[in-house]
């Protein structure tokens, strides 16, 4: 369905649907989740765009926060644990998806620029071209910043999954998050920044 998470997201998942002491309800809620993410990746499929794909990824992860919503309705305290510990991780795999989303938000702004600069050359604006050139350039470079803070935003917060998970430490799986969401929220703001600029100049 989706890149990235997969491997650890979907381990969730599977231990979820084959843990016995989940409800048919449950299971249902859960499943109707994954219906719905699918069919978010199948339509970004169809439309075609990494933005599309990104967005998509952030309704496939999302899954993980109905599954903790659901294991903490389970009366085994020591599931309950669990639940706490994935709900935190949960939210920050959003988190680091939903930066995605603005990285890619700011590559696409990046290729309109380039777009413009390539116009006005063509038509003789020298001027314009220099300038949207320049701003492509001075984008590109913060877009590239913001993938690799994404990027480790999306490692910390599958880290915070296994943890969660193998060891239901709330405090572990909270420490991973928070560094998680604050890599997040870097990217999220590098991108939006670099999406402004551009957005500005051109």
């Amino acid at each position: 369905m989706y890149s990235g998470q997969a491997t650890v997201v979907g381990n969730v998942i599977r231990g979820f649907f084959n843990d016995p002491g989940v409800t048919a309800a449950q299971k249902s809620r859960v499943y109707q989740a994954l219906q719905n993410a699918s069919q978010a990746v199948q339509n970004a499929k169809t439309e075609g765009t990494a933005v599309g794909t990104a967005k998509a990824q952030v309704a496939a992860v999302s899954v993980l926060k109905d599954v903790a919503a659901e294991m903490k309705n389970n009366p085994d305290q020591i599931v309950q644990q669990e639940a706490a510990a994935l709900e935190v991780a949960s939210e920050a795999v959003v988190v680091a998806a939903e930066a995605k989303v603005s990285v890619e938000t700011a590559k696409e702004a990046v290729a309109a620029a380039q777009q413009v600069a390539a116009d006005a050359a063509a038509a003789g604006d020298t001027e314009t071209a220099a300038q949207a050139q320049q701003a492509a350039q001075d984008a590109a470079v913060a877009t590239q910043q913001a993938q690799q803070q994404a990027d480790a935003a999306e490692n910390l917060a599958n880290q915070a999954v296994v943890v969660a998970m193998n060891t239901a430490n709330v405090n572990a799986t909270q420490n991973l998050a928070d560094a998680a969401t604050r890599q997040a929220g870097n990217a999220t703001t590098t991108a939006t920044t670099a999406t402004t600029t551009i957005c500005t100049l051109v």
